[in-house]
C-alpha cells in the first residue's frame, strides 16, 4: 500500500473549465480536483458557442453538473480581462444571460441556486487558494471579511423580474 499523504496546501485546481467533456467531470471530483470557473465569461460566450460548437457547447460552464458530481468549485472574475464586479459574474452563474438581455436563460439546466454561487465565490475560491483555513465563510477563528449590500439579492433570485437586479448590487 503507498503511503497516506497529507492534503496538499493548495489543491490541484483546473483553471477556466468552460467546456468539459461529460466523462471527466466525475473525474474531477473524484481527484479532488478544483474547476475554477470564471461565470462572466459565459455571458460573451454564449453566441459563439452556439454558432460554432455544435453539440459540444452542451458542455460549458456546467455549473450544475459540477456541483452535482461533488466537484469543488471555485468562481472568479477573471479580472483585469472582464469585469471584477463579482455581482456580474454571480448574476451571469444565476440567470445564464446579459442582464437585460429578453432572450431565456442559456442552457438552464446547468443554474445554479444562488447560495452554491456565493460558496464558489467565497469559500469554494479560498479552499482553491489554500486559505480557507483564514478566509472564506463566517466562522470562528477566522477573518470577519463580509459586507452588508445596499440590496437583498436572495430575495432578488427568486424571480425573472428582479433577478438583473443582482448585477446592480453594491457593497454599503
Amino acid at each position: 500500500l503507498a503511503p497516506q499523504l497529507p492534503p496538499l496546501p493548495i489543491p490541484h485546481r483546473s483553471e477556466h473549465v468552460q467546456t468539459i467533456a461529460p466523462v471527466d467531470i466525475p473525474r474531477l471530483a473524484k481527484l479532488n480536483i478544483t474547476a475554477s470557473v470564471q461565470p462572466i465569461h459565459l455571458i460573451d460566450d454564449r453566441d459563439l458557442v452556439d454558432r460554432y460548437w455544435d453539440e459540444r457547447g452542451q458542455n460549458t460552464y456546467a455549473f450544475r453538473s459540477f456541483f452535482e458530481a461533488g466537484v469543488r468549485l471555485a468562481f472568479g472574475s477573471d479580472a483585469p480581462v472582464a469585469d471584477p464586479n463579482p455581482f456580474v459574474g454571480i448574476h451571469a452563474a444565476l440567470a445564464r444571460r446579459q442582464p437585460n438581455d429578453s432572450r431565456p436563460p442559456w442552457q438552464p439546466n446547468q443554474r445554479l441556486g444562488l447560495e452554491p454561487i456565493i460558496h464558489a465565490y467565497t469559500l469554494g475560491a479560498a479552499q482553491a487558494t489554500g486559505w480557507d483555513r483564514v478566509i472564506g465563510s463566517l466562522t470562528p477563528g477566522k477573518r470577519a471579511d463580509l459586507i452588508v449590500l445596499d440590496r437583498d439579492i436572495f430575495v432578488l433570485a427568486q424571480s425573472p423580474d428582479t433577478i438583473d437586479e443582482i448585477a446592480q448590487a453594491r457593497p454599503l
